[in-house]
This record gives C-alpha cells, sequence and structure tokens, in this order.
C-alpha cells in the first residue's frame, strides 16, 4: 500500500507515462496527459518536506525564540507564554508549527510594545531577529517549490 503522497504520485506518474501515454494517438490528448503528468511532477516534490529541512527551520526559530525570551528576562520584561515542552519534543513539523506560532505571538506582542512607545533599540533588534528567523524559512521554502506552471508556460 503506497502511504506518502510523493510516493502515490510517482506511481500514478509512472502508469500514466507506460501504460497511458503510448496508447493515445490525439495530439490534444497527449498534451492533456503531458500537464497532468507536470503537475503530478510538481505535487511530489511539494507533497512533503524533509526532515532536515523542517528541523533546520525550527533549530532556528527555537534559537530566535529562545535569544528574544533571555533578553527579555534580563529586561523584566513578561513575553506571552512559551510553546508547551511536550511539542518542543515532538516531530520537527510540529516543533516548527509551534515554533511559528510562538514567534507570531511574540511579534503581536512587540506590535504592542511599539504602539505603547515602550520599543527600545533592544526590543527592535530582537524583533528583526525573530523576523530575520522567519523570512529565512520562507526563503529556503520558496527556492525548494517549483515556479508555476503558467509561469513557465508564458515564459515570464
Amino acid at each position: 500500500m503506497i502511504n506518502s503522497v510523493g510516493a502515490l504520485c510517482r506511481a500514478l506518474n509512472t502508469s500514466l507515462r507506460h501504460e497511458v501515454l503510448p496508447k493515445l494517438e490525439d495530439s490534444f490528448a497527449r498534451g492533456q496527459l503531458a500537464a497532468v503528468m507536470y503537475v503530478l511532477n510538481n505535487l511530489e516534490r511539494q507533497a512533503a518536506w524533509s526532515q532536515e529541512l523542517l528541523g533546520r527551520h525550527a533549530n532556528d526559530a527555537e534559537s530566535a525564540i529562545a535569544q528574544v525570551r533571555s533578553a527579555c528576562a534580563a529586561l523584566a520584561l513578561t513575553p506571552p507564554a512559551a510553546a508547551p515542552q511536550a511539542v518542543r519534543d515532538s516531530n520537527n513539523e510540529a516543533r516548527r508549527d509551534a515554533a511559528n506560532a510562538e514567534i507570531c505571538a511574540l511579534l503581536d506582542w512587540f506590535s504592542g510594545l511599539e504602539m505603547e512607545g515602550a520599543m527600545t533599540p533592544e526590543l527592535r533588534a530582537l524583533r528583526a531577529r525573530l523576523l530575520d528567523s522567519a523570512v529565512q524559512a520562507v526563503q529556503e521554502e520558496k527556492r525548494l517549490v517549483p515556479p508555476s506552471m503558467m509561469r513557465e508556460m508564458s515564459g515570464d
């Protein structure tokens, strides 16, 4: 039994390529099948992030969060509550998701401090560290996602 989306896409693509494509005479139908196979190839690559990538993102986010929390403690500030330890001990995807949620909560907290006029240069630097962590993760994920089929087909 196939238990991953990537493996399912590979199996479908192989079947289409070896069983269906050779039997198609109509050029329009062959073009449509080529488009379906293209989408399956892209879906296979996007179906699941590698555990290494998720772990790297989780580690970087958790490091940024720890720096912010440590600095806040030294400044006698109380940021929002941290993610529960059980989440931090779970798989990389859950760790990354919990860290992202915690970063969002901290950024909201910093926004509140900004609105109150309580932001210092040190707090701005801490906020920038959180933002850098999130931006780096998004940039790395963007490099792994293939460009859209329409963009490739149009040449843009």
